[in-house]
């Protein structure tokens, strides 16, 4: 009889414990990176998420204005979650907590705004010009208010044309 309530005590031992639950932690620098582990998108960062069997994930991590970043990360299994032992210790309350970290690399073109709207513009205006055929006018010196010394100035896209329209015939 002492055995049977001795087996019956641990068994609700056991019922009653909770199981060991599994937390991966994911951090990004900058923080706000969207975060797909094994194409299924799991939040933003920074996370904490659920997760079941340990192993080799799939990681996406994308930022605006930032390279993003596709990996391949393990969740290592600590010692109580090792094969054999994690019978037993799988009735015992507690977190096993995965850490990962990473860090996301700014764009160049976000880094220098300001020079590539300016790039972009120089080249949207030179493929016009091939387009159309038009000729820019070459850059003019003319005299600067001090000590003479020339200056150079381009006429802008939307000065009046300085070349005659061609002449049209009627019929």
């Amino acid at each position: 009889m002492k055995h049977v309530s001795l087996v019956l005590a641990c068994t609700a031992a056991v019922a009653l414990t909770g199981c060991r639950t599994r937390t991966l932690e994911i951090t990004t620098e900058p923080p706000g990176a969207l975060v797909w582990l094994n194409d299924e998108q799991v939040g933003r960062t920074p996370l904490e998420t659920g997760f079941v069997h340990y192993g080799t994930y799939d990681v996406r991590i994308r930022l605006e204005g930032h390279n993003p970043i596709v990996t391949h990360r393990t969740a290592g299994a600590p010692l109580v979650d090792q094969p054999g032992i994690d019978f037993v210790t799988q009735a015992i309350p507690g977190n096993s907590v995965t850490r990962w970290h990473f860090t996301l690399d700014p764009l160049p073109e976000s880094a220098d705004q300001q020079g590539a709207e300016t790039a972009a513009y120089e080249r949207a205006k030179a493929f016009r010009d091939s387009m159309t055929g038009a000729k820019r006018p070459a850059p003019t010196a003319q005299p600067s208010g001090d000590a003479g010394t020339p200056t150079t100035v381009t006429p802008s896209p939307t000065s009046p044309s300085t070349t005659a329209p061609a002449p049209t015939t009627a019929k």
